[in-house]
């Protein structure tokens, strides 16, 4: 008989052969489950401890993902000498996108390792963010006035880009 089998893959996971045990990963910011806006940036900070036996280089990787279109956003790396039985925060800025649906969940997941043996040691961690699509947001993306320096009387020409983050259809005047 066929049995359905439903297999999630993490974008960032470590060796089977590596080991947690050297390498203490700890997301302080955000918290599960925070919620955050399209459009709105998120910063992520990320404690990592080094319980090598030898300072290393430590190589910490974030991937913003979007479990519901199974697709990777944005991923950013950074490393930093951490002398052994010391913590340093990793800190990393993402941008929700701005055409996220309200039905959209966000994932940040974390993977810190020992540069130059990533198989030995390496850690993982995930922090789930809340995606709140407000019902009414309307944001400029650009606006364009020629000429630019105008004396009184002159005339001057302009054009504006609105975009509707909102949920709901809008109407919109705009007053110079």
């Amino acid at each position: 008989p066929n049995v359905p089998l439903t297999l999630s893959v993490k974008p960032t996971v470590c060796a089977s052969s590596s080991t947690e045990k050297n390498i203490k990963l700890d997301i302080t910011d955000p918290d599960d489950n925070d919620e955050f806006e399209p459009g709105e940036e998120v910063s992520l900070v990320v404690n990592t401890e080094n319980k090598i036996d030898d300072n290393e280089r430590i190589q910490v990787e974030a991937t913003l993902y979007n479990l519901d279109k199974d697709k990777k956003v944005e991923k950013q790396s950074k490393t930093i000498k951490i002398d052994n039985n010391e913590d340093e925060d990793f800190t990393f800025d993402f941008k929700i996108p701005a055409d996220a649906e309200d039905d959209d969940e966000f994932e940040i997941f974390v993977k810190a390792f020992q540069k130059d043996n990533e198989e030995a040691n390496c850690a993982t961690d995930s922090v789930s963010l809340d995606l709140n699509v407000p019902d009414h947001k309307l944001v400029i993306d650009s606006f364009n006035f020629a000429p630019t320096t105008a004396e009184c009387g002159d005339t001057v020409y302009g054009s504006i880009n609105l975009r509707n983050l909102g949920s709901s259809d809008e109407r919109a005047t705009v007053e110079v």
